[in-house]
């Protein structure tokens, strides 16, 4: 592709100058040749050049340019695509990390199940209260790690 544009750079020149009236050649004393739409100094000959591409070489460049402003516009569509599923995963993410936060400050309260009582009176909280908020850190965590991946 880079390729093709480089070249198509490099014609726009001579294509240029295919589109003048009159073109001369001329050739200086060194032996470089140049052609211009003026005559150049030293020996300056006109050169008959075809007023421009020919039907068939126009049509093919018509297609080949419909090729690639297609294959721009479906590359444009798939990025468009692309980005808008992005943003929604970005989004799904950031409500599952509200989700899994809220659902560990309610982890977090303490109730009366949570406790327990003790041979002495006392009471004391069991271990399940400690595994439940572990379990929901661990769920913030993944949500987090799930949201920074979507929005990279």
């Amino acid at each position: 592709m880079m390729k093709r544009l480089l070249y198509c750079l490099l014609l726009l020149p001579v294509l240029s100058l295919a589109n003048a009236e009159t073109v001369y050649r001329s050739v200086d004393e060194s032996g470089q040749v140049t052609y211009s739409d003026t005559p150049g100094k030293g020996r300056s000959d006109v050169v008959k050049m075809p007023s421009g591409p020919s039907p068939k070489a126009k049509r093919e460049s018509q297609a080949r340019e419909k090729e690639i402003r297609d294959a721009a516009n479906k590359a444009g569509r798939q990025r468009q695509l692309g980005d808008q599923q992005r943003a929604v995963d970005i989004s799904e993410a950031e409500r599952n990390l509200q989700a899994a936060e809220a659902r560990l400050d309610d982890a977090k309260i303490l109730r009366n199940e949570d406790r327990q009582s003790t041979a002495g009176g006392g009471r004391r909280i069991r271990p399940e209260y400690f595994e439940r908020i572990e379990q929901e850190e661990a769920a913030v965590e993944a949500a987090r790690k799930k949201l920074q991946r979507a929005r990279n």
